[in-house]
């Protein structure tokens, strides 16, 4: 999908190089200058990570999503720690559980590592997803842009000099959410959608078979020297 029409005149914008950026910086810009672009507010929302508990009973398991579990490629494929969840903010924050094709991404300390999460899921609930603390999530607006799309051209050597023009902080580097919907989203056609679309998938499967292989040459010698 693309950006309606409607949404790109209303909203689109000329990035122009600004005075004291590094000589890559003014390139992009002078690059996104020629391109279409929209602001991420128009095209994402921002859900912040679920609040978690100590895991004293009552209490729901999760799964926790953190930059160590964000792939270079494809999807994320699994979350990593087990986290727990107070169970009477279920209903009231259901919808900071993740959802397929949310895009996770860290905006402190590994800031600009992103990820998208798969079609397949858990549902909200126990056993459900969820981002780690040091993330945010972005998901896409209804027919603003296609999440796949995003998330290529957010891990994208283009994608991650844009998101550096927002860090700030020597110690701890940081995005901060304001200055990060402030930034250029730009829109792709139709065909690179649709490329970016079959990347993911075809990264996924590349992935499977990698897993496969792993498995198998785990049993290569197995049954060699054991105790």
């Amino acid at each position: 999908m693309t950006c309606p029409r409607s949404l790109i005149s209303a909203n689109s914008r000329k990035v122009s190089p600004a005075r004291g950026f590094p000589d890559t910086t003014k390139r992009l810009f002078q690059l996104g200058s020629t391109l279409e672009s929209v602001e991420y507010r128009g095209v994402v929302s921002t859900i912040r990570p679920m609040p978690t508990t100590s895991g004293r009973e009552p209490s729901v398991e999760a799964k926790e999503i953190g930059a160590a579990d964000l792939p270079p490629f494809g999807y994320i494929s699994a979350p990593g720690r087990t986290v727990w969840i107070d169970p009477k903010v279920l209903i009231d924050k259901a919808h900071q559980f993740l959802r397929p094709f949310d895009i996770v991404l860290i905006i402190k300390c590994s800031v600009g590592k992103v990820g998208i999460v798969p079609p397949d899921v858990p549902p909200p609930g126990p056993g459900a997803w969820v981002a780690g603390q040091s993330a945010i999530v972005l998901r896409t607006k209804k027919n603003a842009i296609d999440p796949r799309a995003l998330a290529v051209q957010l891990r994208s050597p283009v994608g991650q000099e844009v998101l550096k023009t927002v860090v700030s902080g020597a110690t701890i580097p940081l995005i901060q959410l304001k200055l990060l919907m402030n930034l250029p989203v730009f829109v792709p056609t139709v065909e690179q959608a649709q490329q970016a679309g079959d990347v993911l998938e075809r990264e996924a499967q590349l992935q499977r078979e990698i897993d496969s292989l792993r498995r198998a040459q785990a049993e290569v010698a197995k049954d060699l020297w054991t105790l």
